[in-house]
């Protein structure tokens, strides 16, 4: 049966860190969300756990998309981003380099 998955996203003054579980599937349902504001999660060139109606990967989901099913397995690359209440966006970057996470679906 497949597990639904509120993925949090954290903020710490200097790094964004995605929260994933140490366990997803292909077919659970994942949903990104952080107490610190709007989230965006751009996965890498190396693939991403979601398709679109055409089997491409999508590479860019935030915190307003409805949760996701997991199509694809494997390790994917994420960095993770989170709008704060003062309209700054803090995550990945030359100043925060450990802005992410990897996802492992299997």
């Amino acid at each position: 049966m497949p597990t639904s998955h509120e993925i949090n996203v954290t903020y710490d003054g200097k790094d964004t860190t995605l929260h994933n579980p140490s366990e997803m599937k292909v077919g659970d349902m994942v949903h990104y969300s952080s107490k610190h504001g709007p989230v965006i999660i751009t996965f890498l060139d190396n693939g991403s756990p979601f398709l679109d109606v055409n089997n491409n990967p999508i590479y860019v989901i935030t915190s307003a998309a409805p949760p996701l099913p997991l199509q694809q397995k494997g390790d994917f690359t994420a960095r993770c981003f989170v709008t704060l209440p003062n309209g700054m966006t803090v995550g990945w970057g030359p100043n925060s380099p450990n802005g992410g996470g990897n996802s492992v679906v299997k």
